[in-house]
């Protein structure tokens, strides 16, 4: 299995900057506050200038990013250099006032990521910064570089779960197409907030998809109850375990049939449990693949 989803990091061990700041909390930690969307929005707007340098890359950018948004773009009779150009004076205007707002300037970094123009080392500092940006100005996002050097923008807000959880996840179910298409698809839907019933049920289809494609069949997730435990069984996991992961996993689907097929009134803290939950039952058996079990 491929497991080609990795977390952009911006940490002591990958950011010299990150490191000089950990360690300064150290010392002072009542100063490890963050800062908001205005100061992120500069951080990045201060990486892309760096990024872009002298080079003409941005004119090309600039029109994507027009027909992105939906609006006309001007001609730029003289090359002056990005900080003097329309790409500049469009992304130094945008404000960032509303949630929604965070999440098309989000959608705009990642176009600017995946832009042919700018080699892959150019890239991966740009990358980096962003992520930086993003720790320091408490946004609830990460930055992942996907399989072909794409990179895209996942909802985190607590680290230490989202990396085993999400992002370890998202890149092990590289052998599992329709499965790893739903789970992205709601991680998309809470990044842009939508923590209701669409999002929910990509994480159970998503979960039911991996199952019928791991065990051959066309059963429905209540189904494969037998299978699963029959699996863990064969492991040698414990029988309490066993029948810990099948409980849960009967009332995982008692929630999404009783709370997510038939209304809308999952709130935002079921939403992020079933989002861990469904990461916790992947994991398990997703493990059994990678041998480290």
């Amino acid at each position: 299995m491929g497991g080609k989803v990795r977390q952009v990091l911006a940490d002591g061990e990958h950011s010299e900057r990150m490191k000089r700041r950990e360690s300064f909390l150290l010392r002072f930690p009542d100063a490890g506050g963050t800062d908001g969307h205005e100061k992120f929005q500069m951080r990045c707007i201060t990486a892309l200038i760096e990024y872009y340098g002298n080079s003409e890359d941005y004119l090309a950018d600039y029109m994507d990013i027009c027909d992105m948004l939906g609006q006309g773009y001007r001609e730029e009779a003289f090359h002056l250099g990005f900080q003097n150009s329309n790409l500049y004076t469009l992304l130094a205007e945008f404000e960032l006032r509303e949630e929604s707002d965070l999440y098309l300037w989000l959608q705009i970094l990642e176009r600017l990521l995946d832009s042919p123009g700018r080699g892959d080392k150019q890239k991966k500092r740009l990358a980096l910064k962003i992520a930086e940006a993003l720790k320091l100005s408490g946004i609830g996002a990460a930055l992942c570089r996907l399989e072909g050097g794409r990179y895209a923008f996942y909802p985190a807000t607590e680290p230490f779960l989202d990396r085993a959880l999400v992002f370890d996840v998202l890149g092990w179910l590289d052998a599992y197409p329709k499965a790893r298409e739903q789970y992205r698809e709601a991680l998309r839907l809470l990044l842009h907030g939508d923590r209701t019933r669409k999002a929910i049920d990509c994480l159970r289809l998503s979960l039911e998809l991996f199952c019928k494609q791991r065990y051959q069949n066309e059963k429905s997730l209540e189904n494969q109850f037998s299978l699963i435990g029959s699996e863990l069984a064969d492991r040698g996991l414990s029988a309490e375990l066993r029948n810990l992961y099948t409980t849960l996993l009967a009332y995982y689907a008692k929630f999404n049939n009783e709370h997510v097929k038939h209304d809308d009134s999952a709130n935002a803290a079921e939403v992020d449990f079933a989002l861990y939950l469904t990461g916790s039952f992947l994991r398990l058996l997703l493990l059994s693949d990678r041998e480290t079990l």
